[in-house]
């Protein structure tokens, strides 16, 4: 697993949205704007069920995300990784905003 570089830790707790990038049904890319949060190690999503980002990391767990720093949007964080677990709102994230996918960084 690759660390997030120092520099940037910063964007994982910040008040934005990460724009996650998937591989549609027909393997077409799909981009789409979600809630985030950051639990120390793996970077947690919202998701619904019905979603089709949800249908597409059932499918095919890779994905890429990227995080644009609300105070400068020329400084940014991209993760690749996959999801390594998929969970009902079990913790602050998910209380707070529903379904979490957990993704494990792969690269940034």
């Amino acid at each position: 697993m690759s660390v997030i570089p120092k520099n940037y830790a910063d964007l994982l707790e910040a008040r934005a949205l990460a724009h996650v990038a998937t591989i549609g049904p027909k393997g077409e890319p799909q981009s789409t704007p979600v809630w985030f949060g950051w639990d120390g190690d793996y970077v947690l999503l919202t998701l619904t069920k019905t979603a089709q980002k949800y249908q597409n990391l059932r499918r095919d767990p890779h994905l890429a995300l990227s995080i644009v720093d609300p105070k400068n949007v020329y400084r940014y964080l991209e993760i690749r990784g996959r999801v390594v677990g998929i969970e009902e709102g079990g913790n602050r994230i998910g209380r707070r905003l529903g379904r979490n996918v957990s993704i494990g960084p792969s690269g940034c």
